[in-house]
């Protein structure tokens, strides 16, 4: 890697010019009241054009062109703005859908289940970080992968980086619990899950589909635990109801 930026200067400036301007979209699509569906806005983020060409040592090199966050930097400087009427209203919603109150015993389920996924998600991290992984696709590719890919060393670091943060992410969860969390876990689930069931009945039961089945059923059984507790699919993050003292005494009062 750092032997092809050496080789073009011009590469690493213009990677990180790139990051840059994907970061600055998503900066101002949180925090400008003008982006009101900001989830649409965010996936716009990821629409870039991607140019690949081969260099004369055989190596690929690909730049992806954020297209998308381009136009968010333009809109957010030269697009129409909503009217105050509209702003506020967006602003009235969002209060009033702050929160959703459930029963503790609910945020309970759903808290076991985040914590099921975490511990999940961390175990791929640790197989992806050791290097595993990469060894694995090597038998599977019947070859050293970093003869063909020199960048192909790095992947350990770069699917651990991945992994670490998807786990950031479901801790985020766990103490704030949102519906669409179950759908980031049954993505999970499903893609851990058949990569070990196909990786075992092409190259027969290993310590990486073995792990990556184990991590993909977890995932699922949280999902379940997830829709057993909340099963919308919209709205705002639960949080339990709080329960007065007062509330207790007149529970125990009140005849049987």
């Amino acid at each position: 890697m750092m032997e092809l930026f050496g080789r073009y200067p011009w590469l690493g400036p213009l990677v990180l010019l790139c990051v840059a301007i994907w970061v600055a979209s998503l900066v101002v699509v949180v925090r400008t009241p003008k982006f009101r569906r900001k989830w649409l806005w965010g996936l716009l983020t990821f629409a870039s054009f991607t140019y690949s060409w081969s260099t004369e040592a055989n190596e690929m090199i690909r730049v992806n062109l954020p297209l998308g966050s381009l136009y968010i930097l333009w809109f957010w400087r030269f697009g129409p703005s909503p009217s105050a009427a509209v702003l506020e209203q967006d602003a009235l919603r969002r209060q009033s859908a702050a929160a959703t109150v459930v029963t503790p015993a609910r945020i309970a389920r759903l808290r076991l289940a985040y914590g099921l996924a975490v511990a999940a998600s961390l175990g791929m991290v640790a197989l992806a970080g050791s290097g595993a992984v990469l060894r694995f696709m090597n038998d599977m590719a019947g070859e050293d992968l970093s003869g063909i890919l020199p960048t192909a060393r790095y992947l350990p670091l770069i699917q651990a980086a991945m992994l670490s943060a998807l786990t950031g992410l479901l801790i985020f969860l766990f103490k704030r619990p949102y519906w669409w969390g179950k759908l980031l876990c049954a993505w999970a689930g499903l893609a851990w899950t058949g990569f070990g069931l196909i990786s075992s009945l092409l190259l027969g039961p290993g310590v990486v589909p073995l792990s990556a089945l184990c991590a993909g059923v977890a995932m699922l059984v949280a999902v379940g635990l997830h829709q057993s507790a909340d099963r919308r699919f919209s709205g705002s993050y639960l949080k339990p109801a709080v329960v007065e003292a007062s509330d207790i005494e007149a529970e125990k009062q009140r005849p049987k």
